[in-house]
């Protein structure tokens, strides 16, 4: 059994995960990183609805508010999270990106989808704290890591294969 020792970020004392726990970190790193990305480009393919809507600079208003507050909590919050420990930042950005989704959802007019944006583009932290996370355990963390990523690869080229209709 493989066991990964993770360092605690305020103590420096060392706790180790057994090989299901980093694959269960792995995973659940993974989907928060995944939930990110669809925030990240779901909007793109409408575009037009979006802007016929709100007005000619509907999409432009939210996409650079959040890439904006992106950029900003990447900055902080990462060294933020030296100070009072990467799974508290992680849930605590998580549960933000919840809320803006909702306000995202709930919103009819243009400032609460701006602000629901804003809410959402402070969750691409996750990127790297779950690339810091994972760097703190061993080998083992980065090889659970590359082989669900193999196994999520060919489960979408499979089903890319099976499901893709039949060009003409």
């Amino acid at each position: 059994m493989i066991n990964v020792m993770i360092t605690s970020d305020i103590t420096g004392a060392a706790s180790a995960l057994s090989h299901g726990r980093t694959r269960f970190m792995v995973v659940a790193l993974m989907v928060s990183v995944a939930s990110c990305m669809l925030n990240a480009s779901m909007l793109s393919p409408a575009i037009r609805d979006i802007n016929a809507e709100f007005g000619p600079h509907g999409y432009a208003s939210m996409s650079t508010y959040f890439h904006l507050s992106s950029a900003i909590s990447t900055v902080v919050l990462i060294r933020w999270s030296d100070y009072i420990g990467r799974k508290r930042v992680l849930v605590a950005v998580l549960v933000v990106q919840c809320l803006g989704t909702l306000l995202y959802i709930a919103g009819t007019s243009l400032l609460p989808l701006i602000v629901g944006r804003i809410l959402q583009g402070g969750s691409n932290i996750t990127f790297g704290l779950a690339g810091t996370i994972v760097a703190q355990g061993t080998k083992a963390g980065f090889e659970s890591a590359l082989w669900i990523c193999v196994a999520i690869g060919l489960a979408a080229l499979t089903a890319s294969i099976i499901l893709k209709p039949r060009s003409k």
